[in-house]
């Protein structure tokens, strides 16, 4: 799972195209009206072994930002 916070939205609502064309993953926008540094606005799930989970999570990150990875 990788936390979305606030910091994505800096430049504006980021282009949720990325994660939505990757089959395995389940993108859950919260709602909030306003996206602030540290303020958690939503989160990635990546149904996947866990390398692949993490390899596709890194690649989401490099491409719209970074956020809170949690991984276990």
């Amino acid at each position: 799972m990788w936390n979305l916070l606030g910091d994505l939205w800096e430049h504006g609502t980021p282009d949720w195209g990325v994660v939505l064309r990757e089959p395995r993953a389940k993108l859950h926008i919260y709602g909030k009206a306003e996206g602030r540094p540290g303020r958690k606005m939503g989160h990635v799930a990546v149904l996947a072994e866990i390398e692949e989970a993490l390899d596709i999570v890194e690649a989401f990150k490099k491409q719209l930002g970074d956020g809170e990875f949690l991984h276990s």
